[in-house]
């Protein structure tokens, strides 16, 4: 009878651990997600505001967009994100990280290219080369005209493996 008892409250409890194991899971991985979101977001403005000013200061290079290679390379190096650097036309001038397109690439058919040329910041999921990705694009502004755009993206590896942790 004893082992009967201790069988059902053993079964209830691991119920009730499962039960609440998975929605919180899920809610704690959810808000990694966000977080990770909320940094991306903030370094692409950065990056962003910092090309603004290297397309409209031409003394930083030879040409304009060595000195945007050098902003995306810098930036890959300090943050460990991958960001793209396209013009007005959607070309791309500039490219750091595994996966990213080449200089010379056209991505006007892209849609957060669309956007960021109507001054508007789009984010989403993606798949790229090496596995799921997020990416937040943002407009690139000079002199509050749309000069480009700027694609931060960030490997989504971390937020699973810290789900898993949890």
């Amino acid at each position: 009878m004893r082992r009967r008892l201790l069988i059902s409250y053993l079964s209830l409890l691991l119920f009730v651990l499962l039960a609440l194991e998975l929605p919180l899971g899920l809610s704690f991985a959810n808000a990694e997600h966000r977080h990770l979101a909320s940094q991306v977001q903030t370094d692409a403005y950065a990056l962003a505001l910092r090309a603004g000013e290297a397309m409209a200061d031409s003394t930083l290079a030879a040409t304009p967009t060595d000195g945007l290679d050098r902003l995306a390379r810098s930036f890959r190096h300090q943050t460990g994100l991958r960001a793209v650097i396209v013009d007005a036309g959607s070309v791309v001038v500039a490219a750091a990280g595994a996966g990213e397109p080449p200089v010379g690439q056209d991505l006007g058919g892209r849609p957060e290219m669309a956007a960021a040329a109507r001054g508007r910041q789009s984010s989403g999921d993606r798949t790229a080369g090496d596995g799921d990705v997020l990416s937040v694009t943002v407009p690139v502004l000079s002199n509050d005209a749309s000069v480009g755009a700027v694609r931060v993206s960030a490997s989504l590896t971390v937020v699973t493996e810290r789900a898993r942790e949890h």
